[in-house]
């Protein structure tokens, strides 16, 4: 299995037809589509149904999408940790805010941010915690800002480790 065959996967998914997945991903669509085929050969499973009404993940392949958006995501968290390493400060960051924090805290954390790290990529995704714990559990949100129920700390598999920096 291949990093390339699982972003192929994602592509898919994501875009909804092999041609603009194949756009996505800078490759020719027989080249995806031979990609996808190998990866199911491993799999010994259908990851996609195709159909004359077009393409669409069968139950292995949604299975398998959420396992292959998370390893992707720590294959990329692991090439922005080398480049930091380095004394690299590039690569992206997904912040997930609730509505307190957005107005109180984040205005001026990100201007001192963007002055340290101007080269990273930030992205801030307004939510309520349900959504930003779902979407750090896929992968998909690097960290979240606001409130966090105790009740909720149960449900996590891993506790995520919390911490504080001086901007």
């Amino acid at each position: 299995m291949k990093l390339a065959q699982l972003r192929d996967l994602i592509a898919v998914a994501e875009q909804g037809s092999l041609r603009a997945a194949a756009r996505a991903r800078g490759v020719t669509p027989a080249a995806l589509v031979k990609s996808l085929n190998v990866l199911e050969a491993e799999l010994h499973v259908p990851l996609l149904l195709r159909s004359s009404r077009g393409i669409k993940l069968s139950g292995y392949g949604e299975r398998f999408l959420q396992r292959a958006r998370l390893i992707d995501a720590e294959a990329r968290r692991a090439v922005d940790e080398i480049a930091e390493l380095r004394g690299e400060f590039e690569g992206a960051l997904t912040i997930g805010a609730s509505p307190t924090p957005s107005l109180t805290l984040l205005p001026q954390a990100l201007v001192h941010f963007r002055g340290r790290y101007p080269q990273v990529q930030l992205r801030v995704i307004g939510g309520l915690y349900h959504d930003h714990l779902n979407s750090i559990r896929a992968g998909s949100m690097d960290l979240a800002l606001g409130p966090f129920p105790i009740a909720e700390s149960t449900l996590l598999s891993k506790p995520k480790t919390c911490f504080t920096t001086a901007w």
